[in-house]
């Protein structure tokens, strides 16, 4: 987004001209890979002139918004003080961290290296040591060769620059200082006698020409990197470090709220939204508001949530964020991790989780784990946490232990993972191939996340599917207002006046304030690619043509010859019915639609409709 603000009145006619169209000025390339851009402009009085009527007679519409309409990316989470804060208060442990990062290296010896490079193969020395460049300089326009030249590049005298050069490095990634007297000694040997298929000292002009090569570089991190981060690691008991902090403590903080991150209520949670990275997060809000041995939960994120320190892949000190917290009715907590495919890093985050719950337990309190395959909660139908809990224990045992201490099963096991989440998303129960197929990218992805959600909830008890349909609402608004201006925008005037009196020349006819009103919103569809409702409007066309009266010009006759086929009659039921289960059911959720055969059909309307609007 670009925000343009005006706050003075321009003394210069070309002043509005030439600041607003230097905003217009792309800053990414153009084209379907390339990004959407919006400039927004917050102007003064002075400006409406140029964008209402010189900026439209170039065919460029601009739609004008009312800055207290335009609808926020971002929404603030934060303790919701109309709700019963005491019964919905979980406390989370503060506990000091499991390892900690010696900041000196000490007990690296030559017989760790040797064993550690003996990992690896070898690599071939220099054969030839090029000293020199032959330089062409071409002129700019005409690509004449203007000059040309030797250069002479001289080697290095030595590789005691190069030694000094990896232990910088080693130094940075590992976090650790002062090593060069512990470890310059050993990349010395390192680079002399292990690492290449020949031995040569660091004078030889062989070895020196290689020093800078990029698999020299990662075969140096690859044997150092390890054995410096185990010799400087150390684990320790994790300790309470302060009283519990309550999450009603917590402050205020925004998150991103779109199309594929949502920020969704929920009755349980104290705080106002529930914030949800993807489909299964948003599900799960669901189950854990109507799980019946669940008064309370919330999502663990924002700058105070809880990050628990494991060591990850090549023992490098990282964090993990897992997703939800609740509590049961029994008084016991669990600190849940909803997953979808599994990283390399998975079972160290679930072991760090792990024993992060034990040293939070106390005599009265009880903290679980709770790893949540996608694939088991998918088919879980169970209405209570414990059951879940119950079901999903083997996957986190065999991801534990499948895995080992060094992990040397999982690469299999995420491909597995991987595998399975391809095989997860079938539609045959909602639309054939050639219809997907149809759909835009954009459409193709909402009626995936749609299907998922709807899979997810099917078999679970006490469900409102309300979220199913969200995904659908974008795009099938889009596809009406589509429809609208493929039919209408070649019938409608290229001009600001003329437009005025195409779109209100039934005004004079004194029509009825529906109709002005329908007109008024189509220009705003079709001229500003705005407007509310469009499945509304869409819906007001076709049945226009049946009911308004006789001699209307302009765009009433327009939607008198575009309109009211008998194919469109049969979308206008589709449409209205889809309009009126929006609005009941998901818009103002007015009702609950907690049956799912009902939520099933329902989907397979909305999809037929957006079919029926190509």
């Amino acid at each position: 987004f670009f925000f343009l603000m005006i706050r003075r009145p321009p003394r210069s006619t070309l002043f509005p001209y030439t600041t607003l169209f230097r905003s217009l000025r792309r800053m990414t390339p153009a084209g379907s890979d390339g990004a959407h851009e919006i400039v927004v402009v917050v102007e003064h009085s002075a400006f409406i002139n140029l964008y209402k009527e010189e900026l439209a007679r170039e065919g460029l519409f601009i739609e004008d918004t009312d800055v207290e309409k335009i609808e926020p990316t971002t929404v603030t989470i934060f303790p919701d003080e109309r709700k019963d804060i005491k019964s919905l208060e979980i406390a989370i442990p503060r506990l000091s961290g499991g390892y900690s990062i010696k900041p000196v290296l000490d007990g690296l010896t030559e017989e760790d290296i040797r064993a550690k490079a003996a990992e690896y193969g070898k690599l071939p020395l220099a054969e030839e040591v090029a000293k020199d460049i032959d330089y062409e300089g071409r002129h700019l326009f005409t690509n004449e060769v203007v000059e040309r030249m030797k250069i002479h590049i001289p080697l290095l005298e030595h590789g005691y620059g190069a030694v000094s050069y990896y232990v910088k490095q080693l130094e940075q990634i590992c976090k650790v200082r002062n090593m060069h007297a512990q470890i310059a000694s050993l990349l010395r040997k390192f680079f002399e006698e292990m690492l290449f298929d020949e031995q040569a000292t660091l004078f030889d002009e062989s070895l020196i020409a290689r020093l800078g090569h990029d698999d020299v570089a990662e075969h140096v991190r690859a044997v150092f990197v390890p054995l410096i981060r185990e010799k400087t690691t150390e684990e320790r008991e994790r300790l309470p470090q302060v009283e519990p902090i309550p999450l009603s403590t917590w402050r205020p903080y925004k998150v991103t709220h779109g199309d594929r991150k949502k920020a969704l209520p929920a009755d349980r949670t104290l705080f106002n939204l529930v914030p949800c990275n993807r489909e299964l997060e948003v599900a799960f809000r669901a189950f854990l508001d109507e799980a019946t041995d669940v008064p309370a939960f919330a999502k663990n994120e924002g700058p105070q949530s809880l990050r628990i320190d494991y060591l990850a892949q090549g023992r490098r000190l990282a964090f993990y964020t897992p997703d939800f917290f609740a509590r049961t009715r029994d008084g016991h907590y669990y600190l849940i991790e909803t997953k979808g495919r599994v990283d390399l890093d998975v079972p160290a985050k679930a072991r760090a989780a792990i024993a992060w719950c034990e040293a939070a337990s106390s005599g009265k309190v009880k903290w679980r784990y709770l790893y949540v395959p996608e694939s088991v909660f998918k088919d879980h139908s169970a209405a209570s946490l414990t059951e879940l809990a119950s079901a999903c224990e083997p996957s986190l045992k065999n991801l534990i232990e499948e895995a080992g201490d060094v992990g040397a099963q999982l690469p299999l096991l995420a491909t597995a993972f991987a595998e399975e989440e391809g095989e997860k998303f079938k539609y045959d129960d909602f639309l054939d191939e050639d219809t997907y197929q149809s759909f835009s990218k954009r459409e193709q992805r909402a009626v995936r996340d749609a299907i998922m959600l709807y899979r997810f909830m099917e078999n679970k008890q006490d469900m409102n599917f309300a979220p199913v349909f969200t995904p659908l609402l974008g795009p099938l608004d889009e596809a009406a207002r589509s429809l609208m201006k493929h039919r209408l925008e070649p019938a409608m005037p290229s001009t600001v006046e003329a437009q005025k009196a195409w779109f209100y020349s039934g005004a004079q006819h004194q029509v009825p304030k529906e109709l002005y009103r329908l007109a008024n919103s189509l220009k705003k569809t079709l001229v500003f690619n705005g407007g509310f409702s469009p499945i509304g409007l869409l819906v007001w066309c076709i049945k226009y043509t049946g009911t308004a009266p006789d001699g209307l010009q302009g765009v009433y006759m327009a939607m008198r010859q575009q309109f009211g086929g008998e194919l469109d009659i049969v979308m206008s039921q589709q449409l209205q019915d889809v309009n009126d289960f929006r609005n009941n059911f998901v818009a103002h959720q007015e009702k609950e639609i907690g049956d799912s055969e009902m939520a099933g059909e329902a989907l397979k309307g909305w999809i037929n409709t957006m079919t029926s609007l190509k």
